[in-house]
């Protein structure tokens, strides 16, 4: 996710929008933010741009199939 500014950050980070965040609710999200997307977060974003449960369910298995598939190929 782009972050353009400091404010930009700290609302995303502040989620339960109470004004105030942590140090470690700030590191946490940063981590957050600088980590791979995993499958379930596809979905999720997915979801959220009109996708339906049914596409994101088979989005899911069938990432899983292409990451098992580059699995094996990099065994090789």
């Amino acid at each position: 996710m782009p972050v353009s500014d400091a404010l930009t950050l700290f609302e995303h980070v502040d989620v339960l929008q109470t004004g105030r965040i942590t140090l470690d609710e700030l590191m946490e999200s940063i981590k957050s933010l600088t980590s791979k997307a995993t499958p379930f977060d596809t979905c999720c974003l997915t979801a959220r741009i009109g996708g339906t449960a049914t596409f994101t369910t088979r989005l899911v298995t069938r990432t899983d199939h292409v990451a098992a598939t580059l699995e094996e190929a990099r065994a090789w």
